[in-house]
């Protein structure tokens, strides 16, 4: 058996790590669909009066890991935000954290409409989720595909993928673009 080396600082800035980071964002990839889902814990905290996002709102962080059909084969986990206090689009509709809460009332049967049975509740029952793999890109590198949803601002776009996207994929991460999933709907397994 041999001693091990000291690696030398010119290999440690020469080592290329393209790769590993690839393969890791790749990983990170949730495919639009619907999947199996289970809580596997949850945070509360009430946001403070000046904070950007939300201000004085009580929300909720679900740990979200997916499954697929057979309920068994985890594709992947994110973190995803309900709340139970109502706030509104500027266009009036319940805003996608409450419409969430709703959902996860409704999706898990919970007995009562309370926030904490309904966070317990969630803890126990599988449920079905909608996911959406998404990206926020800049204007210049939006793949051809997705080349005319330019916003007119000039700001980033909101890229959604099919699941059978593979090029676009590619092309998004090869550009430094890490997916984001997004949580559309709870609903109850049927």
């Amino acid at each position: 058996m041999t001693d091990a080396t000291e690696i030398g600082m010119d290999e440690l800035f020469s080592a290329t790590t393209d790769e590993l980071f690839k393969a890791t964002v790749e990983e990170k990839v949730i495919k639009t669909g619907t999947y199996i889902t289970r809580v596997a814990g949850y945070t509360r905290r009430r946001n403070a009066d000046d904070a950007e996002y939300n201000p004085g709102r009580a929300t909720a962080s679900l740990n979200l890991v997916f499954f697929e059909e057979d309920g068994k084969t985890m594709v992947g986990n994110t973190f995803c935000s309900v709340s139970w206090e109502a706030r509104y689009t500027a266009n009036g509709k319940i805003d996608p954290q409450a419409r969430r809460f709703v959902e996860l009332y409704t999706a898990t049967g919970a007995p009562e409409k309370n926030p904490g049975s309904v966070l317990e509740a969630s803890l126990k029952i599988a449920f079905m989720s909608r996911v959406r793999e998404t990206y926020v890109v800049s204007p210049d590198d939006l793949h051809s595909t997705h080349a005319g949803k330019v916003r007119a601002d000039g700001k980033d776009s909101w890229v959604v993928l099919q699941p059978d996207d593979d090029e676009e994929r590619e092309h998004y991460i090869s550009l430094g673009y890490e997916p984001r999933t997004m949580v559309d709907r709870f609903f109850p397994i049927r």
